[in-house]
């Protein structure tokens, strides 16, 4: 063999190695994050834990994601985002979700798992004041705020729990008043306010030396589901593996809060440094009981999420009676496909 059919038979091996080499080290490279972005139904509180748990704690990047949190100024508003494509995956209210399918004619979005297993919906009274059951509401004047589920589906709770609406009065304000004025006297009971006041308007009503209660609607018929995951109809047809990976790791994310508060909150201090860290500890804990208690004992986290079918057809019954919409189909709404067994 001469020397030149040597030097190409040497260079030929190198460059082969070389190729075998780089191969090697692409394959032991991890994989960059995909991006996901999310939009929540309001400002970052201590309902919203596992987003941050999830980020904090790895529990998302484990599944190849990198998280993005935003807020938002409503359900309404966080829906109407991920179907124009600003979002990948929101929490929202499953009930606003109905109305704004039907009023926008949104047909490209779809709940992949439950949050809330219940509704926060809720009449808050303050204790002292003689009302111990719903009648008691009669001959009071309550707050509301205009277009607010707690509103649209009072008329549900009224019958269900034999109230004569005639001797009940509404009057409006704005949603930033519902608390204060409650607290100050000016009104008996709000129907502007979820469960979550007794926890966030607790130490102001222990400070002026008051008691406040709840008569919850879904203890009186008006028994919805609450918030939900959702995301496109697209994202579920074509990347059903991002939607499984992104529910594994917010449920991994929930089960670890509900299991290591403190620590839950913790992380989601490190991005809202603002916020009363005790609050946001009793707004996880509220969030916990609406949750479930499959959240504390599933083998398989995300089966917490399951969407129970009968609740969810009870859900677009109630929504669409109280709302005077028609009654969507439950496969437009809702899959749960990518979540754990019950």
């Amino acid at each position: 063999m001469s020397f030149s059919k040597k030097i190409i038979g040497i260079v030929v091996v190198i460059l082969v190695l070389a190729g075998v080499a780089a191969s090697a080290y692409m394959f032991l490279q991890p994989k960059p994050l995909e991006t996901v972005n999310v939009t929540l139904d309001f400002v970052p509180n201590g309902q919203e834990l596992p987003f941050y748990v999830g980020v904090d704690r790895g529990l998302f990047s484990k599944y190849g994601l990198d998280v993005k949190v935003t807020p938002s100024t409503g359900s309404a508003v966080a829906i109407r985002a991920l179907a124009s494509g600003k979002a990948d995956f929101i929490d929202a209210d499953i009930g606003s979700l109905l109305t704004v399918m039907t009023h926008d004619n949104i047909t490209n979005v779809k709940v992949v798992s439950a949050y809330f297993q219940h509704s926060p919906i809720a009449v808050v009274y303050v204790k002292g004041k003689g009302i111990n059951q719903p009648k008691d509401l009669e001959n009071r004047t309550i707050s509301s705020s205009a277009g607010s589920a707690n509103e649209v589906l009072w008329p549900i709770f009224t019958k269900n729990t034999g109230i004569d609406l005639s001797k009940v009065k509404i009057m409006q304000i704005t949603p930033s008043s519902c608390g204060p004025s409650l607290l100050t006297g000016q009104f008996d009971a709000s129907i502007c306010l979820y469960s979550r006041a007794l926890v966030d308007l607790e130490p102001q009503a222990t400070k002026a030396g008051l008691k406040l209660g709840t008569f919850n609607y879904t203890d009186f018929g008006a028994d919805t589901l609450g918030l939900g995951i959702m995301t496109r109809v697209d994202i579920i047809q074509k990347r059903p593996d991002l939607v499984k990976n992104f529910l594994k790791g917010f449920w991994e994310a929930a089960q670890f809060a509900a299991k290591n508060p403190n620590a839950g909150i913790d992380s989601f201090m490190k991005t809202n440094p603002q916020s009363d860290r005790s609050l946001m500890l009793g707004e996880w804990q509220w969030a916990m009981n609406l949750i479930g208690s499959r959240l504390l004992t599933a083998a398989d986290p995300t089966s917490a999420g399951w969407i129970d079918p009968t609740r969810m057809n009870a859900t677009i019954s109630i929504i669409a009676e109280g709302f005077k919409i028609p009654k969507l189909n439950a496969s437009q709404v809702y899959t749960n496909e990518f979540l754990g067994s019950t």
